[in-house]
């Protein structure tokens, strides 16, 4: 199985975490540490936003939330695709109904984990989607060559 723990020149994937249980996002940020990734917290989609602008490039997948107050999940993951169109993106849950899970599926999310998820299940879907940014990264690099 093909792994992108590493990126391209060795550096560390960077996952932002995006949920508005502080108990969720410090379990969530403790979890994906432990596997070795940087991680940045954020427990709005404003506060998200705010650091995808000031670390540009630099974030590789997004594990949102889907049920937040002031902007839901698949507002704020439509919002970062327009920052940066190589992000990827991973939708969790608790409480989404099956026409929101398709809405996200619809927008390219690499996975929806419905909460409780196991903890096999959040790192496979990480791998999953940077996997996918790499390749994303390296179609863009082509495409701005030509």
């Amino acid at each position: 199985m093909k792994t992108a723990s590493k990126g391209a020149q060795g550096h560390k994937p960077t996952i932002l975490l995006v949920d508005d249980q502080a108990d969720v996002l410090i379990s969530l940020q403790m979890t994906v540490k432990l596997r070795g990734y940087n991680t940045l917290a954020a427990s709005s989609g404003p506060e998200a936003i705010r650091l995808v602008s000031e670390n540009p490039g630099t974030i590789d997948v997004v594990v949102t939330d889907y049920a937040m107050p002031e902007m839901n999940g698949r507002e704020l993951i439509r919002h970062l695709q327009e920052m940066d169109p190589t992000l990827q993106f991973i939708a969790i849950s608790g409480h989404a109904t099956p026409e929101e899970v398709a809405s996200l599926v619809a927008l390219g999310v690499v996975a929806f984990l419905p909460k409780p998820f196991s903890l096999n299940d959040l790192h496979s879907a990480i791998e999953q989607a940077l996997i996918l940014r790499q390749q994303s990264k390296g179609a863009t690099a082509v495409s701005t060559r030509a």
